[in-house]
């Protein structure tokens, strides 16, 4: 009998919208006639395998006839889940081996853009592409005075320094020739 969850994940499957549901054999039958669970050195299989290593590659190095046994080892012990949450360990060696091996700019940004992307749970997070646009209304025309002509400006006010904040709105003091003042008067 499928638990709930199960029944909705292969649901899920056959409506096109989740992966395929693994399978999980009895435990008690996959110990007994497993050769990788029988294994004297299998701690170590299965840690290489967590690290991403080839299962041929292991299958080879450890005496075993076909690698397929490791696959199965794999499905019916959850390595697999537990490889998924490990797969930025896969990135790592690309990127810290970029300076020794003949990698293109473009492949070299790829590894390292993927690697960005997956969080430490092992799952793809796309960066938010959302764009906020702010409309703001159409500025409104000032009614600018003409310039006036040297002659015609008014004299500064004797009690407040020239360039001061508190000038009067027929002198104004751009901010640049406040700079030049407090500038003037630092140095």
């Amino acid at each position: 009998m499928r638990t709930f969850a199960e029944t909705g994940a292969w649901r899920d499957y056959e409506e096109g919208r989740g992966p395929k549901p693994e399978i999980k054999a009895p435990l008690g039958r996959h110990t007994r006639k497993c050769t990788v669970c029988n294994h004297p050195e299998r701690e170590a299989i299965e840690e290489e395998f967590l690290r991403w290593r080839s299962p041929k590659d292991i299958a080879d190095d450890y005496g075993f006839s076909d690698y397929s046994s490791i696959y199965r080892h794999a499905r019916a012990a959850g390595l697999f889940e537990k490889r998924r949450a490990t797969v930025r360990l896969a990135l790592e060696p690309i990127i810290e081996s970029a300076e020794h091996i003949e990698v293109t700019a473009a492949g070299l940004v790829s590894v390292i853009r993927a690697y960005c992307r997956i969080n430490h749970l092992g799952q793809w997070i796309e960066p938010p592409t959302h764009v906020v646009h702010h409309a703001s209304p159409v500025p409104r025309t000032l009614d600018v005075p003409p310039a006036l002509s040297p002659a015609e400006q008014p004299a500064p006010s004797p009690s407040l320094p020239v360039g001061s904040r508190a000038a009067s709105p027929e002198r104004r003091v751009s901010n640049r020739q406040l700079q030049e003042l407090e500038r003037d008067s630092t140095h």
